[in-house]
């Protein structure tokens, strides 16, 4: 599997005193982004004499778009700077609702 970014650039730090990270800055590696897209279709009528009914499709991410999740930063693992997972699945709902 191809790593989303280089493992060699990194290593781990000597630690010569108590509490000493070293010297990578606060948030310098950043997820893929996310993209998703929703679609709601409503279609409302008269059913008898003033009372009505709706029906309704709620789609959340309907293009199926796949969103990768943050890579492996763990540097003892082997998998380190890959991407293992992601999110975004199609979810579709349907209601009707009706008002007397």
């Amino acid at each position: 599997m191809q790593r989303y970014f280089d493992p060699s650039s990194f290593k781990a730090p000597v630690i010569t005193a108590q509490n000493t990270f070293g010297n990578l800055p606060r948030n310098a590696l950043f997820a893929p982004g996310t993209w998703t897209s929703s679609l709601v279709l409503i279609k409302s009528f008269e059913v008898h004499s003033g009372k009505r009914a709706q029906f309704r499709v709620e789609a959340y991410n309907w293009l199926n778009h796949a969103n990768l999740d943050a890579p492996v930063t763990n540097m003892s693992r082997g998998d380190f700077g890959q991407i293992l997972t992601k999110s975004g699945n199609r979810t579709v709902q349907m209601g009707v609702l009706f008002r007397f």
